[in-house]
């Protein structure tokens, strides 16, 4: 429940008050990986900020588990589906990333807000960078107990 100012009694191991703040915070996105569909595909990383601000606590506690881990998520998970299906020219364009960015704003907003308690002031695309990426396959040295030893003769 939600308290309101006044004299509370708190048992320290049953009751659990959990505070936050209700002033504005901006949420820094790691990058999530798309590919162009031009006939030579580029591998894009993209990355965004997100500024917000909590309006019913109480949902953004109990609707989901953590609200800024899941607000990261939700809002990476968007503009990857967002990203899908752009050339290189299009992520060159100033104009067409930040259309990108008010799409993945606007569906953002339709879960967040309602469901989690979670006002959206604006999604930022903040990197867009050509990248390659290398997997690196079995580099660890096998462990100790399955290395054999040969003796020497």
């Amino acid at each position: 429940k939600v308290l309101q100012p006044r004299l509370y009694f708190h048992i320290p191991l049953i009751d659990n008050i959990v505070t936050d703040s209700n002033q504005e915070a901006v949420l820094n996105c790691p990058f999530a990986t798309v590919q162009t569909i031009d006939s030579e595909t580029v591998t894009i990383a993209v990355s965004c900020n997100i500024r917000y601000e909590v309006s019913n606590f109480y949902l953004a506690y109990t609707a989901v588990h953590d609200y800024k881990l899941s607000l990261r998520d939700h809002a990476l998970s968007i503009l990857t589906l967002k990203s899908m299906g752009k050339t290189l020219d299009q992520w060159k364009d100033p104009p067409e990333i930040r259309k990108l960015g008010e799409a993945v704003e606007q569906e953002l907003r339709k879960v967040v807000t309602e469901r989690w308690g979670i006002k959206v002031h604006q999604v930022y695309i903040t990197d867009v960078v050509p990248t390659r990426a290398y997997k690196i396959l079995d580099s660890a040295p096998p462990p100790q107990h399955l290395v054999i030893q040969q003796e020497a003769p």
